[in-house]
């Protein structure tokens, strides 16, 4: 089996927890990461190494359950990679170089009320996109 890249920090699954990726932040070796390593939770097997920010270090499964965003405070931007094709489809710069250490996404009702439906703590609302299922507020 191969390991990860330098210093593993954050680590996601996949929805369907096939695939488990792992942020390759490198901060405790004081030699920063700059990758993502993607391995089959079935067999242990390294599927993939992606290129990722500078100090990636926070790694979290959309609520869309189709992407993973990694945070990289060195570059202080946000990568978004599609999780079938393991493909980087955007990145985000955090304005005035900004902090983009945590993520939280926050889903708006019709009378402008705010929930979290993730955070670093897990799936608050909506769907489950490891399970399908819907999760009460």
């Amino acid at each position: 089996h191969r390991a990860t890249g330098i210093g593993p920090y954050g680590a996601t699954f996949n929805a369907d927890q096939s695939e488990i990726w792992v942020a390759d932040k490198g901060e405790a070796n004081e030699f920063f990461g700059r990758t993502v390593t993607v391995f089959d939770t079935g067999d242990g097997r390294h599927l993939d190494t992606l290129f990722s920010g500078y100090v990636v270090d926070h790694i979290l499964l959309a609520p869309n359950g189709k992407e993973i965003w990694a945070t990289a405070n060195g570059d202080g931007q946000i990568f978004v990679f599609d999780t079938q094709t393991r493909q980087q489809t955007h990145v985000i710069d955090m304005p005035k170089w900004g902090d983009p250490h945590g993520l939280v996404w926050v889903h708006y009702n019709e009378d402008g009320v705010a929930r979290v439906v993730r955070d670093q703590g897990g799936f608050h609302g909506g769907v489950n996109p490891f399970t399908g299922r819907s999760m009460d507020y």
